[in-house]
């Protein structure tokens, strides 16, 4: 009976791996659009972070899939299906669908990847094919979404319904922004390429958002695989009961507690996004030794493991618990990361906009006006594979 454990589980993953994607998708289209401070290295690092997050949010659903006959977690399959069975459990719709998402989540994977290089050799066929293709395949999961959840019958499966078309719009609004760099490249072109990019991203956002709220009901499932839907009740023993279709569950968590998932998930992005900003300053010539470098990023992974372990706890811990500590303890963390994400997001936004460069440019003539700050001839190999990637 723990196979529903780890469908519960896999569930929410999906859904946070979604958003946090998203979240970078958005920055990542933001960057282009505005200039943001940084060059290429702020316009291609998110979209790379924004793909490993969706590439395993839809390696996630394809595991749900395959397991479907599965009922003991030891016989768990990793990746060869055995389609024979699942097809007696689901339709061929939702198949197609979920093996569309993963094979375009790869493609878009190959594109960002090569995107880190300026200028690579058989751009075309190395970004701009494979960004094309994997958008018409996420259309292609999209409309199976729709059609799955087509039917619109009380409040159960509205929020399903929704979020397919959320899926869908995505999907087409990625896809529309991935035809002007395969015709043409120009400023006027590429801008309106980034907000497709943007709008993509933020209407997977949403889509994020409500599969949470399906994950909440007890919708396994999500949208794409609604057998799993009927199962209502998991205890955390290890036990299941299966309800009958036509009950309709009550969600344990509120819209504010998916709320504070979302601020930590964006917490999360600005954490990966300093990353980035440690390495501009040290290249800046900022730091007169690598080691400020390692501690500044060590620093931001430590955050980036903190936050994911928040995350963790809240898919076990649906609601406030009652009882102290254990109460107290909830509302100081969600105090903790409100707060530590809008420090993060000053940090980052004051990056991109140009604004903390001023104040570093006045603090490091003062250095050098002293002579307290050499630039530094050593290389650490953090900042050789950025410089190798990027120039």
């Amino acid at each position: 009976a723990s196979i529903f454990q780890l469908r519960f589980t896999i569930a929410y993953w999906i859904s946070v791996l979604f958003l946090l994607g998203s979240i970078f998708f958005c920055v990542n289209a933001s960057n282009r659009m505005l200039k943001a401070y940084g060059g290429r290295v702020v316009m291609v690092w998110p979209n790379l972070f924004g793909s490993v997050c969706y590439i395993t949010g839809c390696y996630l659903m394809y595991l749900q899939l395959i397991n479907l006959p599965t009922r003991r977690v030891d016989a768990l399959r990793i990746l060869c299906p055995d389609w024979s069975k699942i097809s007696e459990r689901t339709t061929s719709t939702a198949s197609v669908g979920t093996c569309s998402f993963l094979v375009g989540a790869c493609l878009f994977q190959i594109s960002c990847v090569a995107d880190l290089w300026e200028a690579p050799r058989y751009a075309y066929l190395m970004i701009s094919v494979p960004n094309f293709l994997g958008s018409l395949l996420f259309v292609v999961g999209g409309v199976c979404e729709v059609l799955i959840n087509r039917t619109r019958s009380g409040t159960y499966d509205d929020t399903a319904w929704f979020a397919s078309w959320f899926t869908f719009l995505g999907s087409v609004a990625f896809t529309v922004a991935a035809v002007p760099p395969m015709v043409v490249s120009s400023t006027e072109l590429a801008f309106l390429s980034d907000m497709g990019y943007f709008l993509g991203g933020f209407f997977f956002a949403i889509n994020a958002v409500l599969l949470l709220l399906l994950w909440e009901a007890d919708d396994f499932g999500l949208t794409m695989l609604k057998q799993l839907n009927r199962v209502t009740e998991v205890s955390r023993h290890g036990t299941a009961k299966l309800a009958p279709s036509s009950s309709v569950p009550d969600s344990k968590m509120s819209i504010r507690d998916v709320t504070f998932i979302t601020v930590y998930c964006w917490f999360i992005s600005m954490a990966c996004l300093d990353c980035i900003i440690k390495d501009e300053w040290y290249k800046e010539g900022f730091y007169r030794q690598g080691l400020l470098l390692f501690t500044g990023l060590g620093m931001q992974i430590f955050i980036v493991i903190v936050v994911f372990i928040v995350l963790l706890i809240h898919s076990v811990v649906l609601q406030v618990p009652k009882a102290e500590p254990f109460r107290s303890a909830t509302y100081i963390t969600r105090a903790m990361m409100i707060f530590g994400a809008f420090c993060q997001s000053v940090d980052v936004i004051a990056f991109f906009s140009g604004y903390a460069t001023m104040d570093a440019e006045f603090l490091k003539s003062i250095l050098r006006r002293h002579g307290l700050m050499v630039p530094s001839e050593k290389s650490d190999p953090v900042s050789a594979l950025f410089r190798n990637l990027h120039f």
